[in-house]
C-alpha cells in the first residue's frame, strides 16, 4: 500500500524533527526517508539539491515560525510585559520545555554552518533585534536593550544544550524564568 500523500509543509517538518535529533551531518538519507517515509527519488522529487535543499527548507521553515511566533508576539499591539509573555510562551513550546534540541544549534555546526552561516546569523540577529526594539520602545536604554536581548538569546540556546546534555530540562525552564524575570525587571524599571 503507497504512503499517504504528505504535504511539503509535512515533509519539512517531519526532516525539522530528524535534524534536530541526529544533527544535519548525521542524518543520513536512510534516516531522512524512514522519517518521511518518503523514497530516496521522491526525496530528490521534492529537493533536487538534496540534503543541502532539505536544510534549507527546514532553517526557512525554522525562520517562518521566528517571525509568526516570536517577531510577532514581540511587535504585537499590546503591553511591553504581554509580549514578553507570549515570546517567552513561544519559546518554552517551540523546544517542548527544554526536551526538545535546537534545529538552529543542529545547523551551526559541522559542514551546515558553512551551507547556511548567513541565514543562521540572519535568524539569530533578527530575534535579537526584534527584543530590542520591543525593550527600547517601552524606553529601556539602547545599549542596555541590545545586551540584555543578547543575553537571552545565548541563555536559551546554550541552556537548550545544557538541559540535553545532562537530561535535566529543568534547567531549560529555570533559565527562562530567570531571564524572563531580569527583563521585566528592565522594563519595569523603564516604566517608573
Amino acid at each position: 500500500m503507497p504512503a499517504p500523500l504528505m504535504s511539503r509543509e509535512e515533509i519539512v517538518a517531519r526532516l525539522l524533527e530528524i535534524f534536530r535529533e541526529r544533527g544535519y551531518d548525521g542524518a543520513s538519507l536512510t534516516d531522512v526517508s524512514a522519517a518521511t517515509s518518503l523514497g530516496k527519488s521522491s526525496l530528490y522529487h521534492h529537493f533536487p539539491g538534496g540534503k543541502q535543499d532539505m536544510g534549507a527548507a527546514v532553517l526557512e521553515q525554522a525562520g517562518a515560525w521566528l517571525e509568526r511566533d516570536i517577531i510577532g508576539a514581540l511587535n504585537a499591539e499590546r503591553p511591553p510585559l504581554r509580549r514578553l509573555d507570549a515570546m517567552f510562551a513561544a519559546v518554552r513550546s517551540f523546544y517542548g520545555g527544554g526536551t526538545r534540541p535546537c534545529i538552529l544549534a543542529a545547523l551551526v555546526t559541522g559542514t551546515a554552518r558553512k551551507l547556511f552561516q548567513a541565514e543562521l546569523t540572519q535568524t539569530f540577529q533578527r530575534w535579537m533585534q526584534a527584543l530590542a526594539t520591543m525593550l527600547t520602545e517601552a524606553g529601556v536604554g539602547a545599549a542596555t536593550a541590545r545586551e540584555l536581548a543578547e543575553d537571552l538569546v545565548v541563555s536559551v540556546q546554550g541552556a537548550l544544550i545544557v538541559s540535553r546534555g545532562t537530561d535535566d530540562p529543568d534547567l531549560f525552564g529555570d533559565t527562562l524564568r530567570r531571564q524572563h524575570a531580569r527583563l521585566k525587571a528592565a522594563l519595569d524599571a523603564a516604566q517608573r
